[in-house]
């Protein structure tokens, strides 16, 4: 990462340095902030100073943030379920619970681990740690992805997402029916004020971002949504549906509950023992549309529903 360069100004409030520099920095906590000014990778005006300083209305704090260590994915016999594969590109219905690439806690058991294993050697941009891999979906969303396997793929399909070439489209099981039925969510999407790992939508700051959404099935207090981003923010589906005041069913982060069982949906007696329909956001990537970077032709894939959300669907289904 490049030197950032920040003024401060009346609305920072000047706090001590190491606060000011994880506010700016999200994926920094405070302690690796002070860490950082230890190591004198961060100036106040041209000068080292103690996390502790008390920032000031007209100085200029500078961060150094060095790169992570380069680690490089290892092949891993996971299974995977392909829906297309030729020499250049791979689709993949990835299954819920299944990390798109490593991370910080997440070196092993990644989707990416798994593509090695299956499809040998994959193109990477600018990271090494997600090769093959020009979109991604949430942990516990479930659905379609597309994989490069040629370097001049990577960037073909980099260059649709960049251009809003790529069309996807998304079901959601919603807790709440939308008061609108069919519409368009156009609220930019930012690092929540408080919560600094989620993410919030803002009529005001925040990246742009775009959601059209349909209401195609109605149950009392539940709704099957159709919604299609027209950007890729950070769960911006997730983000945007709670907007509106129905987030996805079993969201943890942006729902009122995590799992949802079949006796609560059927309104009886609680039954112990049982096993919930749903464990995660009732999310689903099911039909990915782009140019095939070497044809050129548009491509289209689509799949079912996967089992838990289908289960839901029954019972609610089962109620009219």
């Amino acid at each position: 990462m490049p030197d950032t360069t920040y003024e401060i100004i009346a609305e920072d409030n000047y706090p001590r340095l190491d606060k000011f520099i994880s506010d700016k920095i999200p994926e920094l906590s405070r302690s690796k902030a002070r860490v950082l000014i230890e190591q004198k990778l961060v100036t106040l005006d041209g000068r080292f100073v103690k996390p502790t300083y008390s920032l000031t209305a007209g100085q200029t704090v500078v961060v150094t943030v060095p790169p992570e260590p380069s680690e490089i994915p290892q092949p891993q016999n996971l299974p995977i379920n392909f829906v297309y594969k030729d020499d250049h590109i791979a689709v993949i219905n990835k299954q819920p619970d299944f990390v798109v690439h490593p991370g910080t806690g997440n070196k092993m058991g990644t989707l990416v681990n798994a593509l090695l294993y299956h499809l040998g050697d994959l193109p990477s941009a600018d990271q090494e740690n997600r090769p093959g891999i020009v979109h991604r979906l949430d942990k516990n969303t479930s659905g379609l992805i597309v994989v490069a396997r040629t370097k001049e793929a990577l960037l073909a399909l980099k260059k649709q997402f960049a251009e809003r070439i790529v069309e996807k489209e998304y079901l959601a099981i919603t807790d709440g029916i939308p008061l609108i039925k069919e519409g368009t969510i156009n609220l930019g999407i930012g690092r929540h004020a408080t919560k600094r790992k989620i993410m919030a939508a803002k009529a005001q700051g925040g990246r742009e971002a775009t959601t059209n959404y349909a209401v195609i099935d109605i149950f009392p207090k539940y709704a099957l949504v159709l919604a299609k981003p027209l950007t890729g923010r950070t769960h911006q589906i997730r983000v945007h549906l709670k907007s509106i005041g129905t987030p996805v069913l079993c969201d943890s982060t942006y729902s009122r509950r995590n799992r949802v069982y079949a006796w609560e949906l059927m309104k009886t007696s609680k039954n112990k023992g049982e096993e919930p329909l749903l464990a995660r956001q009732a999310l689903h990537a099911y039909k990915l549309s782009f140019l095939h970077p070497k044809t050129g032709k548009q491509v289209t894939y689509e799949t079912d529903l996967p089992s838990d959300m289908q289960n839901v669907l029954d019972v609610l289904r089962s109620m009219r």
